[in-house]
């Protein structure tokens, strides 16, 4: 188990849940499934915001159900993507799905963007100030490599949900990928030769 000292350095690292909180985190996970399905949330405190074209969604997290276009020909592809977003089009969303990257690699990169995070607020107003050109001239941000994707906005299969930042240390280690055509195992290995 972490210390006090490990915690303060990585708040977002790998979290073992007892008692309460993995009562709370499979409560929370539960909700965002039925959010998902258009259904009401229970929870308004655990609940995450639905996207209407409201806000911007870049250095936003975001959930979502999607169905690549070309799913034949991928060697694999998440359902069920978990993304930072960068940039968007009226036809694309540019993001880094977090699920690309093993649970403990992607508590380490999201606390290493937190240098380029806009307040500590940690509320409705918090984003990450990120742009491609930043993740890719900063040699710390290297985890981003394998897990940059480009999504087809009409291949959207759900609502968008936007993940409170006080949430993202649950999000991000919750299982909520699922991968096709290859395991999440295979995904990690192959992404490791991106940032190693």
């Amino acid at each position: 188990m972490a210390t006090n000292q490990t915690a303060k350095k990585n708040p977002f690292a790998t979290k073992i849940f007892k008692g309460e909180e993995e009562r709370l985190a499979k409560k929370w996970f539960r909700e965002k499934l039925i959010a998902l399905t258009g259904r009401e949330i229970a929870s308004k405190d655990m609940s995450d915001l639905r996207y209407r074209g409201q806000v911007p969604l870049i250095g936003r997290m975001v959930y979502y159900k999607y169905q690549a276009k070309y799913d034949g020909k991928l060697p694999y592809w998440d359902k069920f993507p978990l993304v930072i977003m960068v940039d968007e089009t009226s036809e694309h969303f540019l993001g880094m799905n977090l699920h690309y990257l093993p649970p403990g690699v992607r508590g380490t990169f999201l606390t290493r963007l937190m240098d380029v995070i806009n307040n500590s607020r940690f509320d409705k107003s918090t984003k990450l100030k990120i742009t491609y050109s930043l993740l890719k001239s900063v040699s710390k941000y290297r985890y981003f490599q394998p897990c940059l994707k480009r999504y087809i906005k009409k291949n959207l299969r759900s609502n968008i949900m936007i993940i409170r930042p006080s949430q993202w240390h649950l999000a991000i280690h919750l299982p909520v990928a699922r991968f096709k055509g290859a395991s999440e195992k295979q995904v990690w290995t192959d992404s490791r030769k991106y940032y190693r």
